[in-house]
């Protein structure tokens, strides 16, 4: 599936208008959703559709979220999460990928919250990892924070959320049911997250970056590749969006670059952000 279309009906379904098809831009690298990949809420009077689109083979990708608007019959789409490279043999996903994405609105309507597994490394599609989540407020994405504040004591399964939200003011508490190994919708689960505030989300990368490892010990390294002579500046944020540290700022010629430094700014998890001319491609990584 790459085209997104709606309809919409203003007689309680006796009639339809549409289809407005929307075809996703995940077209030019030749990604494409699984049937079971994108999932819709209605949220302030239009309806949003978040979609993981991946490369042939692979059911984990690049997450996207449109927006169809019924007064004006538009549609929009976003980059939300995700990395896209390429090589000799063409685009791919890299790390961060996302999976099996579900999306809920808060009891109050102010909120929309997108859950997904979140992938870090590049694996077969029977690489399940931990779950996450981003929140909306209508105009700009968080960035992504983890369900569980142990990631370690959840059942890592397929995804399939389905969650209610419920904002008590200080944070939000995410009900939603789960796999559990290859056994589907078994269980039922119950988490207290904070809040994320809305910052600046991730934007598609205009050029390649990796980060490595991504559970750092001491050193890590920085590798990127530059089209063209560029400022270039290095700074790693927390999970809440929180600059911690600025690890490079200047200027640098066009090629490959690799450059080595030391986490030293406490566990936790957080995102090395390389900006190169005003744009910016994030990684997340995580220091024990």
């Amino acid at each position: 599936i790459d085209t997104i279309m709606f309809w919409k009906s203003t007689d309680w379904g006796q009639t339809w208008q549409g289809p407005y098809k929307y075809a996703s831009s995940a077209i030019q690298y030749g990604f494409a959703s699984w049937w079971y990949s994108y999932v819709g809420a209605a949220y302030q009077g239009k309806a949003h559709v978040l979609a993981v689109m991946s490369e042939g083979g692979y059911e984990n990708g690049i997450l996207y979220h449109y927006v169809f608007d019924p007064a004006t019959n538009s549609i929009t789409e976003e980059f939300v999460h995700g990395y896209v490279y390429q090589d000799t043999a063409g685009y791919h996903t890299g790390i961060p990928q996302a999976r099996t994405p579900s999306v809920g609105v808060t009891q109050d309507g102010s909120k929309l919250v997108a859950m997904f597994m979140d992938i870090n490394v590049i694996d077969t599609a029977t690489a399940y990892k931990d779950p996450y989540f981003m929140v909306f407020d209508g105009n700009t994405w968080s960035v992504e924070a983890p369900v569980f504040a142990v990631q370690d004591t959840f059942d890592e399964g397929r995804g399939d959320f389905c969650p209610t939200v419920y904002d008590d003011g200080n944070n939000l508490n995410l009900f939603f049911v789960c796999s559990s190994g290859s056994v589907n919708y078994v269980n039922i689960y119950y988490a207290t997250s904070q809040v994320v505030i809305p910052s600046v989300n991730e934007t598609r990368p205009t050029f390649a970056l990796d980060v490595r490892p991504t559970i750092v010990t001491g050193n890590m390294n920085v590798e990127f590749a530059l089209p063209k002579a560029a400022t270039v500046d290095i700074t790693v944020y927390n999970a809440s969006g929180q600059k911690v540290k600025t690890l490079y700022s200047g200027s640098l010629n066009a090629g490959s670059h690799r450059m080595s430094f030391n986490s030293d700014f406490g566990k936790g998890i957080y995102f090395v952000t390389v900006t190169v001319d005003g744009k910016s491609t994030a990684r997340k990584i995580v220091v024990k």
